[in-house]
């Protein structure tokens, strides 16, 4: 006969618990566990041991195929953390050897579909346990219908999300035709037109990487105009294309076609225009975790693990098993599946990892390649929303919202901070992504009285930007040119090859540091020969004259950091005035490279000395 259980569970500390006393981080043996499920005294602990006995043997399977079955994997234990979910890992001990232990991450839930038609069961938190479980394999379809669903809560929830209705086109957009008659692809030059479009965030990766060289030059743009045939279209863009086809949308932008890539006139002038092109199109779609051009947005799921004192990881496909009440739960209902439906899948933690927390961007280059480049940057934070590729789930970035598709996301705590920058002492490095990426920056703009702190918020945003790879060191501006468009206000005054009048003196504050120094944790790509040849200078006084290589990182952390340390801000000198200042420019884009520069400006002057040696800088310290 099953037993009632009286009072809170003190063995999973979720059930009868208050939600606010449930932010709990513990061990459970197995026996407990085992103990506490038995006649369903604990709802909680019943479906989380039913959970266990299902999914156990998938663990044991990846063991035996990754190699580790050789180390005797046991499991030991079941660690719960509960804070806007409730986390479940798997704690197993390789016996063989040095003994080392194993988290095993687990996802487990009641399907959001199925509840809508059947009651919950009194299970613990149960607002925790709700989750949506996706396909194994990732389809145009599936993907379709989410992107409407967000869409549509984007366009009636969020006022500074909606897309232009009708905006001017790019200079070229590519023509997916009408599906049913004429589905040629072909590049098109818009002339005056208006239209809606996608724009496509992508890594272009190298042929030894597997990626295309399909690009629109000036020998190749008369056929691309004519149309391309579909065998010559790399996977990414037929991905992309079905996508758009799918959502109705007839015109597509893709750089790699849309701007001739051998012409460096159009080259220059397009690149200043991405403010435009991502900031008008009705999505932008980015393949953030295809390595090249030639990798398929709708693949099978994977997540990764590590072993810990070990350079490996365990890497295996998401696919959920439906979780069975396993004999002991009850007498009388021995094996049958849990109502209502209740799943259980390898934990999907990266891509909450990626977009939840900043300044990571390295730390997941094997599951978001495309959040490791420097051009990716602008395209993430210029468009209204992207939908994101991630190799765990889709993640819906727009400028008011972040959501993922398995809905965990949308739990945390939404919208814009209250104040920004200097003037609040609020250092936008040290908060989650999702508030200062897109919505940081939006909402210091919006509001006159944050205006100034444009100033901090562009200095925070380079910081991160001088981190991340160019394959060519001429494009480390004409990559951030868009956002500088974007940028533009009377009251940062001129654009100095990377900096502001409104910045000085504190952008000239700048530090080159090691990739052991405690402000640079991700590696800079190797520096390049330009791919745009021509003049590529900037003055020795802008960040953007150092040139980086392979352990160094340009960095503004000391002078955004003062606030954390001791809890003022940088006081800028009433002695300091900038009296003039001037750049002459290289090519027609305004935020590029220079060929000449001066600044003018009035102080006190000091005695200094150089000192030569190695450079000591602060550990990193827990945020």
């Amino acid at each position: 006969m099953s037993t009632t259980r009286v009072g809170p569970c003190y063995t999973c500390c979720l059930e009868g618990w208050p939600l606010s006393r449930t932010q709990r981080n513990h061990d459970i043996s197995l026996r407990d566990l085992d103990a506490a499920a038995r006649g369903s005294a604990c709802t909680t602990c019943s479906l989380i041991r039913d959970a266990v006995v299902t999914f156990a043997p998938v663990v044991d399977a990846e063991f035996r195929n990754s190699g580790l079955a050789s180390s005797k994997p046991e499991l030991k234990a079941v660690k719960i953390a509960c804070h806007d979910f409730i986390q479940v890992s798997l704690r197993y001990e390789l016996l063989a050897g040095e003994v080392r232990q194993i988290l095993v991450p687990l996802d487990i839930f009641l399907d959001v579909e199925t509840i809508k038609t059947v009651p919950v069961p009194p299970v613990g938190a149960p607002a925790r346990l709700i989750s949506r479980d996706l396909p194994s394999r990732l389809n145009v379809s599936w993907a379709a219908n989410l992107a409407r669903t967000w869409i549509r809560q984007c366009d009636e929830c969020h006022p500074l999300c909606r897309a232009p209705s009708n905006p001017h086109l790019p200079t070229r957009i590519l023509d997916l035709g009408i599906p049913g008659v004429d589905e040629t692809v072909k590049l098109k030059v818009s002339g005056d037109e208006h239209g809606q479009y996608i724009a496509l965030s992508y890594r272009w990766g190298t042929v030894a990487e597997g990626g295309s060289t399909l690009l629109t030059t000036t020998t190749s743009i008369a056929d691309r105009l004519k149309g391309i045939p579909w065998h010559d279209i790399p996977q990414t863009f037929r991905d992309v294309i079905e996508l758009s086809r799918e959502l109705g949308i007839r015109y597509l932008w893709i750089d790699s076609l849309c701007i001739v890539q051998d012409d460096e006139e159009d080259w220059n002038k397009e690149a200043a225009r991405m403010a435009e092109v991502y900031g008008n199109s009705f999505l932008t779609v980015a393949a953030t975790s295809a390595p090249n051009n030639n990798a398929s947005l709708f693949t099978e799921r994977w997540t990764q693990f590590k072993i810990p004192g070990s350079p490996d990881t365990i890497t295996p496909r998401l696919a959920s098993k439906r979780i069975i009440r396993a004999a002991s739960s009850t007498e009388t209902e021995p094996d049958v599946l849990v109502s209502p439906a209740g799943f259980v899948r390898y934990g999907m933690h990266m891509a909450h990892a990626q977009f939840m927390e900043g300044d990571n961007a390295q730390q997941h280059a094997v599951d978001s390649p495309l959040l490791t480049r420097a051009w990716s940057f602008q395209e993430r934070l210029l468009p209204h929303r992207t939908l994101h590729f991630h190799a765990e789930e889709m993640v819906w970035e727009c400028k008011m919202d972040m959501r993922c598709e398995c809905g965990r996301m949308d739990r945390n705590p939404r919208g814009f901070p209250p104040s920004l920058g200097k003037a609040s002492g609020l250092i936008l490095t040290t908060l989650p992504s999702r508030i200062w990426l897109k919505s940081s920056m939006n909402w210091a703009m919006l509001h006159p009285e944050l205006r100034p702190d444009l100033a901090w918020v562009w200095l925070d945003l380079v910081s991160e930007y001088l981190q991340l790879d160019l394959t060519y060191e001429t494009d480390r501006l004409p990559a951030l040119s868009g956002l500088a468009a974007r940028f533009a206000h009377p009251e940062l005054g001129t654009y100095l090859a990377g900096l502001w009048e409104a910045t000085l003196p504190e952008g000239l504050l700048f530090q080159v540091v090691p990739l052991e120094g405690a402000h640079c944790r991700i590696r800079p790509a190797e520096p390049s020969p330009a791919r745009h040849p021509g003049p590529a200078d900037a003055p020795t006084w802008a960040w953007s004259s150092i040139p980086l290589g392979r352990g160094t990182v340009v960095s503004f952390s000391d002078i955004l950091a003062v606030c954390e340390i001791d809890g003022q801000n940088w006081a800028r000198s009433k002695h300091f005035r900038l009296v003039d200042s001037r750049v002459d420019l290289s090519t027609a884009n305004r935020f590029g490279w220079t060929t000449g520069a001066y600044l003018t400006v009035c102080g006190l002057l000091g005695d200094c000395s150089e000192l030569i040696g190695s450079l000591v800088t602060r550990p990193e310290t827990s945020k």
